[in-house]
């Protein structure tokens, strides 16, 4: 697994450690939502190519 090097990375996902679970699942669903559009805009520009 890769290591995170952006400090403000770091320190958000050191506060969401103490979030509770239900809150903690909102962010990573919001964390793949945008993880999925990124590729996905990736993916259409390399097909407009």
């Amino acid at each position: 697994m890769t290591e995170l090097h952006n400090s403000k990375f770091i320190k958000r996902f050191r506060e969401l450690e103490h979030f509770d679970t239900e809150e903690q699942d909102a962010v990573l669903k919001i964390l793949d939502a945008m993880i999925m559009k990124n590729k996905m805009t990736d993916v259409m520009s390399m097909d407009a190519k």
